[in-house]
């Protein structure tokens, strides 16, 4: 099994980590929280009281791994500067611009932690993450608002086609999976599974709102939901990775992937299987850009 993180790992990821399977997970949870504090004004600095930073020179490139532990301990493996700065300021991968191409492509392994004494909250643990990149990256950054690319997700004219959800197809938030029971999606979460043969985009009683957030992950653009569609619905999308959807497309070439050459694109299985379109569109978006970042030494 690969699995893939660009972000703490939540219930849905560790189920499917859990299942009998092989699969690679593309996964983005957002704290709203985080994004609030970070186009505000702090009043006040946190950082680890001890850190470790190191050059990872023997994982595989797409493996990239990152966790925040109770307490607030961070540990990363391979995680990429680019990866740590998304998750740290808690944006997409589209709104971080700018930077040396290293960024993308160098690895570290990072073991942060907080004073032991100290209740420390995600949220924290994230403010924190951003001081260890000024300080050991000199990561300098500002904020814009610029005009960007981004995806409308429209019903098309023949009407949605939301698969009504059925019962036991995922489980139930905080429900613990008996031993021996199959380990399934946490209800109202999607992600991506891509398997030697097939990349599909799955999850049980999911809503419009989460099908907008996975698939801006996917596309590397916002997607903003103009369907007014309120019920819930389970999605078992099945598709073929191309250049729109790029972090996966590279995943399953890692990955050795060789799905059906008849697979149709994410945009024509939303039309086909789900009733629903992407029209491409513009609009203000807020992002990170990079001014100066420097590659850390070793300790």
């Amino acid at each position: 099994m690969i699995l893939v993180k660009l972000s703490r790992m939540n219930p849905a990821l560790r189920a499917l980590r859990a299942m009998n399977t092989c699969h690679i997970i593309i996964e983005i949870a957002l704290s709203s929280v985080v994004v609030c504090t970070l186009f505000g004004q702090s009043q006040v600095t946190l950082r680890f009281e001890v850190s470790s930073v190191k050059r990872n020179t023997t994982t595989e490139a797409h493996i990239r791994d990152f966790a925040v532990q109770p307490g607030g301990r961070f540990i990363s493996t391979n995680a990429t500067v680019r990866l740590l700065i998304q998750n740290a300021y808690q944006l997409r991968g589209f709104q971080v611009l700018g930077g040396p191409n290293w960024i993308d492509s160098d690895g570290y392994d990072i073991d942060a932690r907080p004073t032991p004494e100290v209740e420390i909250t995600k949220a924290q643990t994230w403010k924190m993450l951003q001081s260890l990149l000024e300080e050991r990256f000199a990561l300098r950054t500002h904020l814009e608002t610029r005009e960007l690319p981004l995806y409308l997700l429209e019903v098309e004219k023949s009407g949605a086609k939301l698969p009504v959800p059925k019962e036991g197809a995922c489980t139930p938030p905080g429900q613990p999976v008996a031993q021996g029971q199959e380990a399934l999606m946490p209800c109202g979460t999607a992600a991506v599974s891509i398997t030697p043969k097939e990349t599909r985009l799955v999850g049980g009683r999911v809503s419009i709102a989460e099908l907008a957030r996975i698939l801006t992950t996917l596309l590397g653009r916002q997607v903003i939901d103009k369907t007014a569609l309120t019920p819930f619905f389970d999605v078992n999308l099945l598709f073929s990775p191309d250049q729109a959807t790029g972090v996966v497309s590279d995943l399953a070439t890692a990955y050795k992937a060789s799905p059906d050459p008849n697979t149709v694109t994410i945009f024509t299985a939303l039309r086909e299987q789900l009733g629903l379109k992407l029209s491409s569109d513009k609009g203000p978006t807020s992002v990170l850009v990079i001014d100066s970042v420097q590659r850390p030494y070793d300790n």
